[in-house]
């Protein structure tokens, strides 16, 4: 039965344990031949080996974003711990809402004219469609989106809708784009506080698994790759890589920590993390796997003085290898005349 064996950080010691062997083809003399009697052997096998490492990371929702504000007083702030969705308010301030529309274009101006062009009349736009206003056809013209009439008048309804003067005109104060629904991480003002500062601090509403990889290990993971957690309970669960960061941070207040590289992981099945609002879970990342291959023990290398390395069969005769995976204690090794079945000295 084939077995499929992970990765270990197989040190090479126990190749010089065996000492530097001259090859030349033929068996061992009889001196320098292993004793049967005193040493362990073990079967060169034919399995499946996988490069497994196992990393670890830690349960939440992803870093958080600080979202600023602009003139006025707070006058409303929502719990933390609550999801945001488009359309609904943020924070009010001078007892006005501020809603959150979804995109990647931050509202830098006031809309009020008809003749106004731009990227920012699409977001506008977008929004008011998604919130199931007619919002015409914006002028026609795919370069030139236009605040149409059409546009001022579902402006107009939505500010009719929530409570907001009805002038059809739409300034950075009545909104904050972010990219898609929040969750509210914290608080950085209380209400009656100025407004023009810090407001909260919004994360993603998914969970995920953020690992502080070291980049020889971030470089075995790619967006995509799949990977298995296990779970604060010990549970096992499927995940996928989503991200691989390429911004080098030091971990650790002293700031002397390794650098690592932030790696973004969820779960395939986010019921899986829906129980645990934190904790930590260990990723497993396969990236590299052999199907099939002769293996045998690290122990069972032998470090040639001209290079490279051997095997020694039970008989004293040494089998020149080349290495491939090195996995929980066997290496993938081919050689002439090695086969399935063969006996080999190893280190006990």
């Amino acid at each position: 039965m084939k077995a499929r064996i992970g990765i270990t950080a197989a040190a090479i010691v126990a190749m010089t344990a065996a000492g530097l062997l001259y090859w030349n083809g033929r068996p061992a003399p009889a001196a320098e031949a292993a004793d049967a009697g005193t040493v362990a052997t073990a079967e060169v096998v034919k399995t499946d080996l996988a490069d497994t490492r196992t990393l670890q990371g830690a349960l939440g929702y992803g870093t958080s974003r600080q979202v600023k504000g602009q003139s006025g007083t707070v006058t409303w702030l929502p719990a933390t711990g609550v999801t945001i969705t488009r359309g609904e308010q943020l924070v009010r301030v001078d007892d006005r809402p501020v809603s959150l529309f979804y995109g990647d274009l931050p509202l830098y101006r006031e809309l009020s004219d008809p003749r106004t062009t731009g990227r920012d009349v699409v977001v506008v736009a977008d929004n008011l469609r998604a919130l199931g206003y007619a919002v015409g056809g914006l002028g026609g013209n795919a370069k030139a989106p236009r605040y149409t009439e059409v546009l001022i008048a579902a402006v107009k309804r939505w500010q009719r809708d929530t409570g907001r003067p009805e002038n059809g005109v739409i300034g950075t104060a009545d909104v904050i784009v972010l990219p898609g629904e929040v969750r509210v991480d914290s608080l950085a003002v209380q209400t009656g506080d100025a407004a023009a500062a810090t407001l909260m601090g919004v994360t993603p509403t998914k969970k995920v698994i953020t690992v502080r990889a070291e980049p020889g290990d971030a470089a075995a993971v790619k967006a995509g790759t799949a990977v298995t957690l296990t779970l604060p309970d010990g549970a096992t669960t499927p995940g996928t890589v989503t991200a691989v960061g390429t911004a080098l941070s030091t971990d650790g207040e002293s700031g002397s920590g390794p650098q690592t590289l932030a790696v973004t992981v969820t779960a395939d099945d986010p019921a899986a993390v829906a129980a645990f609002d934190a904790g930590a879970v260990s990723v497993e990342v396969t990236s590299a796997t052999r199907q099939g291959v002769l293996a045998v023990p690290v122990g069972s290398l032998l470090a040639l003085s001209e290079g490279g390395h051997a095997v020694q069969l039970a008989d004293g005769t040494l089998v020149a290898v080349e290495t491939g995976l090195f996995a929980r204690g066997l290496v993938e090794v081919t050689g002439t005349g090695l086969a399935e079945g063969q006996t080999v000295v190893t280190t006990s």
